[in-house]
């Protein structure tokens, strides 16, 4: 498609890099926010997306918005707009959302408990605890409860016929004896057999099943009797017919596209996050990857570890059925997509294997280094979600001095929806009122938009119901940390939910504190869209009407809005220039009260004549390479220090920023 009248993403004039969180409702907030920032019209030109990256729900949106600016000029924009529609749809019974998500197996239930936790966690404050569990049992039909309940009331019937039996040798009330006692043992034995075989099925589940199906209740692939594939293959084909192409979409066609994509999985077994694409030689089992994947990926997939073999590890001889990962370029974004979506027990796992340490590290030297491996020899390695450890990676593509800016989009539960909710409690919303303003927040303004419940984010609105869902601060604004209500020392009884609160607050404080204080920072914080959701918007609430999609829909479209036309990308560089200046001078006058260059430049001697030193440099010209290198940079900062008089450093951010080393994931 080459016709502009009718591809209105056709010739984007600026360019922008993109950066998404993740979360599961997130697949609605996205595509919109995506499609609005390359739209592009007389008055204001669509952005091109140079790199696109995300975390678990968020690499998803990532890939198809790769998959459309791979194809920008053959109408993969307006594929996406088709994607999102579809993405959308609502039947009035299950959502198109919901219905991608399909437990696998007996796990049903398992399922249902997952998507309805924040229900259940409501009603348990509001109507007790022992409605809850009846709620969920109600509700979700856990496997053998009939059965055991039948089973436990011919077991009562059987013992009281004995006992009445015995009953009717001593006395003749044989008939009414039986009856009571058939009766009262009946419920007894149906009673203890429904919870007995209730409680052990869902112990099954959770120690056999789940571990079974990679630790995970859904494996994202399409169930038996289901009328829509799940989550997997239709990531799979969306980005097929987004980006075009009959060939299974792969990183090196992008970048052959000048298109750059990076996705945030997780290795759990090593406890370390790892930026798709990686070049670490793992291997990977056909018959794993059979049950994760279509099988169009899973071919392409053992193709590209083919040749991968044959062109680097030529000695090295693998099991049947196992192959090494593809080089980068080789590698399917379906696969690195699935794997940054891999929400811990909730989807399914994707297991790795790598050959032991030592033969690694040897293969680096000896490519053609010739080892067979042994099914026992290849360490299992479990690669989860993204966002276990950066859920909002916006560290990606960041530079010192940035020709682009690149755009962040986050989800940002606040206070002030307490306020609206008409569930919490008194305590609930003193905090929240509290909190606001110690924060200087608005009470009104921040409250205004959740009670009006907006279905759609357009004209009608008031600018303050705009400002206060979709916030995208200046450089010299204040953003209040994310808070979220857990319990009072004040309380007279803290609610069944403090503890499940106080539980989930560690979980999140360990999964983002580091995103979200870079997010804060100036110089970050005027390029990250924070889309403020609503209790029933977040989570893993799938099961929702067109109403509520409708909403967070347009809180994305508000998003790439409020991108396109509020950020000034010269008042963004200009504080980036402050930032760099105030580090670098921060660096270079610590160097200069220690005299580091000097020790420096005498340690390089030192390390040429003396045995033991690790990477030791004995050759001579690198040696003064590295000492020439060493007095330009003390030069350099004789000369800073004696154009501009010292100053103290920036202060744009609580806490203020560092440079430092840090390991590139």
């Amino acid at each position: 498609m080459n016709d502009t009248v009718h591809n209105p993403y056709a010739n984007p004039t600026r360019v922008c890099d993109l950066v998404m969180k993740g979360g599961v409702t997130s697949g609605l907030v996205y595509p919109q926010a995506v499609l609005e920032l390359a739209h592009g019209t007389e008055e204001r030109p669509g952005y091109r997306f140079s790199a696109i990256g995300g975390a678990s729900a968020g690499s998803v949106a990532a890939v198809l918005a790769a998959a459309a600016e791979f194809n920008r000029q053959g109408g993969g924009f307006i594929e996406l707009e088709k994607v999102n529609k579809e993405l959308q749809h609502s039947d009035g019974g299950s959502s198109f959302l919901q219905r991608l998500f399909q437990a696998t197996g007996r796990m049903g239930p398992l399922l249902n408990i997952v998507v309805r936790l924040d229900e259940y966690k409501d009603f348990a404050a509001s109507r007790g605890l022992a409605r809850t569990v009846v709620k969920i049992i109600r509700e979700n039909s856990i496997p053998g409860l009939a059965r055991g309940a039948a089973f436990g009331a011919v077991a009562g019937v059987l013992v009281a016929a004995l006992l009445s039996a015995l009953i009717a040798l001593l006395s003749a009330a044989f008939g009414s004896a039986f009856a009571v006692l058939g009766i009262v043992l009946g419920l007894v034995g149906a009673a203890i057999g429904w919870a007995y075989s209730g409680v052990s099925t869902l112990v099954s589940l959770l120690t056999v099943d789940l571990p079974r199906n990679y630790f995970g209740i859904c494996s994202g692939m399409k169930e038996p009797g289901a009328e829509q594939n799940a989550a997997t293959e239709w990531i799979h084909e969306s980005t097929q017919k987004i980006a075009g192409t009959s060939e299974v979409l792969t990183f090196g066609q992008l970048k052959d596209r000048k298109v750059v994509l990076e996705l945030m999985t997780t290795n759990i077994s090593e406890g370390r996050p790892y930026a798709f694409p990686f070049t670490d030689p793992f291997v990977f089992c056909r018959t794993d990857f059979d049950k994760l994947f279509p099988a169009e990926v899973v071919s392409a997939m053992v193709h590209a570890g083919e040749c991968r073999a044959r062109k680097t590890f030529t000695g090295v001889k693998l099991p049947p059925d196992f192959y090494f990962i593809p080089e980068p370029q080789d590698l399917p974004v379906t696969v690195a997509a699935r794997m940054s979506m891999s929400f811990p027990l909730f989807f399914s796992s994707v297991p790795l294997y790598a050959l032991p340490l030592a033969v690694r590290e040897r293969l680096e030297n000896e490519p053609s280094l010739e080892h067979t491996a042994t099914r026992a020899a290849l360490i299992p390695h479990w690669f989860s979600d993204g966002g276990i450890a950066s859920n909002f990676p916006i560290h990606f593509f960041d530079a010192w001095l940035p020709t682009h800016p690149t755009f962040g989009i986050t989800l940002r539960y606040l206070p002030g929806f307490l306020q609206a909710d008409a569930a919490s409690t008194p305590e609930e919303r003193q905090a929240a009122e509290h909190y606001r303003k110690s924060m200087g927040i608005d009470d009104d303004a921040v409250r205004r938009p959740m009670a009006k419940q907006v279905e759609t984010m357009g004209a009608a609105n008031t600018p303050e119901e705009k400002e206060n869902v979709v916030v995208l601060p200046r450089p010299e604004d204040s953003v209040p940390p994310e808070w979220a209500y857990i319990s009072s020392p004040r309380d007279p009884k803290p609610g069944l939910d403090s503890v499940p609160n106080f539980l989930w607050a560690v979980i999140g404080s360990m999964q983002n504190y580091r995103d979200n204080l870079q997010a804060g920072l100036p110089s970050y914080r005027e390029r990250v869209a924070q889309i403020r959701l609503a209790p029933d918007e977040g989570g893993f609430n799938l099961d929702m009407d067109d109403r509520l999609i409708k909403r967070i829909v347009a809180k994305g479209q508000l998003a790439g809005e409020k991108l396109d036309t509020k950020f000034v990308d010269n008042h963004h560089k200009w504080v980036r220039l402050l930032v760099l200046t105030s580090e670098l001078e921060q660096g270079f006058r610590n160097i200069r009260k220690q005299q580091t260059d000097t020790q420096f430049a005498e340690l390089i001697g030192e390390q040429f004549c003396t045995e033991g030193y690790p990477y030791r440099e004995e050759d001579s010209g690198v040696c003064d390479a590295l000492r020439a290198r060493l007095a330009a940079l003390s030069t350099a900062m004789d000369a800073w220090a004696s154009a501009i008089p010292e100053r103290s450093p920036f202060k744009g951010g609580s806490p203020p920023a560092v440079m430092r080393v840090t390991p590139k994931i």
